[in-house]
């Protein structure tokens, strides 16, 4: 099991009644997703915060061989204190093992899924969780992921949400925030 202060900690499995189910550390605070919805984009340094220790608990993953594949903004937490927490492994992979899942099923969520994680999910390494985190590190800093076609009203289905991934260079970041600098948007645009 993977321990990293900025992973949450698993305790043990469960299974009854045919349902499987991960006994989990409770984070009393609320997810990455609630604090965005409330406020929009972050602040510079809130977002760096945040980011550096999403990336100390993945770095953590995949030195581990560990691949977590839905790296999303719910699936960060922030205690009362805004330590930061990076959770639900549900649907992880360990990268020397086999694969678990289905050849051809893709795993994630619209939003954040890299090209290669729909296209080719059996090829999923952790350079698809690093595209994933320049997904939320771009919405930390724009208010919106850098696919959504609900905002441009092209429809808000999986489908184009997936294609745009696949086939649209991401909008520039300092269309969305000029606040931003071309230093940092360039460490954004590199993970994606």
């Amino acid at each position: 099991l993977l321990n990293h202060p900025n992973i949450i900690k698993v305790y043990g499995f469960e299974y009854v009644e045919n349902r499987s189910f991960l006994i989990l550390q409770f984070i009393d605070g609320e997810s990455l997703a609630d604090v965005l919805g409330r406020g929009g984009r972050l602040e510079l340094t809130e977002a760096a915060r945040i980011g550096i220790s999403v990336l100390n608990g993945l770095h953590h993953a995949h030195e581990n061989n560990i691949v977590h594949r839905d790296v999303k903004p719910s699936n960060i937490l922030l205690d009362a204190n805004g330590f930061v927490y990076l959770g639900d492994f549900g649907i992880v992979l360990a990268t020397n093992e086999k694969r678990i899942t289905r050849t051809g099923t893709a795993m994630g969520t619209a939003l954040y899924m890299s090209p290669e994680q729909i296209k080719q999910p059996s090829a999923v390494d952790r350079r698809s969780d690093i595209y994933s985190f320049g997904c939320v590190l771009y919405e930390m800093l724009t208010g919106e992921p850098p696919f959504n076609p609900a905002s441009t009203g092209e429809g808000d289905t999986d489908f184009a949400v997936k294609l745009a991934h696949i086939q649209d260079p991401p909008p520039p970041l300092r269309e969305r925030n000029p606040l931003i600098s071309e230093e940092v948007e360039s460490v954004v645009l590199r993970c994606l």
